[in-house]
């Protein structure tokens, strides 16, 4: 397995890190080929192979080191070697999270920003950061054998990018099962993630309109919190919404009524199964790959981040103003989430590598 980072932190690092150690417990022989490695189980065998460069100081270097590195590492790799996404240039099979190439013409489009373009300088990194990612993934897609996407929709990014016969396996992350304490006053809503790119500005029109009730937004990402706490007071919402930066959403969760997530381009979107799983309803775009898992929820609720605002307003108003619905919908949702478990994803898992030919 090649992966930057793996650790119980983060999506990919996380989702990779519970699907290997189920697979260690089947019997398999895992190495691992990363930066930085750790929160694995101590009664677990593995072989973790330090990739040298960890203190390369920008991510694009860092990224394009560990590709070309780990190239020439793997030349003795009996096994069959997992890759997620391109961040290394040899692989059988690639686990992919997200598609650069996808995003990268959301920004052309207009439709998305770079994230962190704070200045012109930053933008011209995120520029060459993307064009390369995107270069990459038309390279390397094409001569990849065996795919293993997080949801539904990434398996079509996939299959436009290789124009032609690709075997791509659909496999889920799953829902973790959490204690919920008791909800606080006033109702709490929640906004979590990276702010540009999770849909920032959105939130802040629909919540704008929704100012005169009676609840509290906390946002927790990282991003350019002085431009969208400015946005708040101009809407008059500077009372209602704390700006925590980038700290672990875990706890407010279980303090959360609803989850208002607009993301524009969110392969699968763990924070939507993690919000449910605390009893904490999740208002999530059909962008998101975790609204794959909950295929009858109601017409309105199948809202694009891309739907008009005006929609997006009906439905937070129809979910505060009826408290049984939503405690319905939630509870519909959580059924939905407990038919699939990291179990069930990692025996997918085992079965591809097993049938790699």
């Amino acid at each position: 397995m090649t992966i930057h980072n793996l650790s119980a932190r983060g999506g990919q690092e996380r989702t990779m890190l519970e699907n290997l150690t189920r697979l260690a417990r089947a019997g398999f022989e895992i190495t691992v080929y990363a930066y930085n490695f750790s929160d694995w189980p101590t009664d677990l065998p593995v072989k973790w192979r330090a990739v040298p460069g960890k203190s390369i100081p920008t991510n694009l270097l860092k990224n394009l080191w560990f590709g070309l590195v780990t190239y020439f590492m793997l030349r003795q790799e009996k096994g069959v070697i997992i890759s997620a996404g391109t961040c290394s240039w040899r692989a059988d099979i690639r686990v992919i999270h997200f598609v650069h190439a996808t995003y990268h013409d959301l920004v052309k489009s207009k439709l998305a920003p770079y994230p962190n373009a704070r200045t012109i300088f930053h933008t011209a990194y995120q520029m060459l950061f993307a064009s390369i990612e995107v270069f990459l993934e038309r390279k390397l897609f094409k001569s990849t054998k065996q795919f293993i996407a997080v949801s539904k929709r990434i398996k079509t990014e996939i299959e436009n990018i290789v124009h032609g016969p690709v075997n791509v396996e659909v496999i889920h992350h799953a829902a973790d099962e959490y204690e919920s304490p008791p909800k606080k006053r006033p109702l709490r809503l929640l906004f979590v993630g990276a702010l540009e790119r999770k849909g920032i500005d959105k939130l802040l029109r629909i919540l704008a309109q929704q100012a005169n009730r009676d609840w509290h937004c906390d946002v927790v990402g990282a991003g350019n919190i002085s431009k969208w706490k400015k946005q708040a007071s101009d809407l008059g919402l500077s009372q209602k919404i704390t700006f925590h930066g980038h700290t672990n959403a875990k706890k407010f969760f279980g303090e959360s009524e609803i989850l208002i997530f607009p993301s524009l381009y969110e392969p699968f979107g763990m924070v939507i199964t993690e919000a449910v799983s605390a009893d904490c309803f999740a208002l999530a775009s059909n962008e998101c790959g975790a609204m794959e898992l909950w295929p009858s929820r109601p017409q309105w609720l199948d809202l694009s981040a891309q739907s008009h605002d005006d929609l997006w307003i009906e439905a937070l108003a129809r979910l505060l103003d009826d408290n049984d619905l939503r405690t319905k919908l939630l509870a519909d949702f959580k059924q939905s989430l407990k038919l699939w478990s990291w179990d069930q994803a990692a025996k997918k898992y085992a079965d591809v590598v097993l049938n790699f030919d």
